[in-house]
């Protein structure tokens, strides 16, 4: 017994050993799996940035959108315009002709070219 007390006391007992051993894989295999959740919380972040900065340019897309919507609707109301907009202005040029006529006979008159 002397022998079997001697081993335990300098700690070369085969069951302790055993188990320091089995502990030891524990705490690396521990250390692994607190690495790994570091990394997924990393990658977690990572994902719900890039999520914010996809809603960010949906929504600029969406707000280019309603005005590229807008725009549209402007040119087709200015085009569906321009007919009426041509024939003002050839009836404005004609006036300012028959205006500009009319104030050369009454020039022409004054002078007396026309009687």
């Amino acid at each position: 017994m002397d022998d079997d007390g001697a081993m335990r006391r300098r700690g070369t007992d085969p069951m302790i050993e055993v188990l320091v051993h089995k502990v030891s894989k524990m705490e690396a295999s521990m250390d692994k799996m607190a690495d790994a959740v570091t990394k997924l919380a990393v990658v977690e972040e990572r994902q719900t940035a890039h999520h914010a900065a996809l809603e960010r340019a949906f929504s600029a897309i969406s707000s280019i959108n309603d005005k590229f919507d807008k725009l549209i609707s402007r040119i087709e109301r200015l085009e569906g315009a321009a007919p009426l907009n041509n024939q003002t202005q050839k009836w404005v040029e004609r006036a300012l002709w028959a205006a500009a006529a009319a104030a050369a006979m009454y020039a022409a008159k004054k002078v007396g070219l026309i009687t």
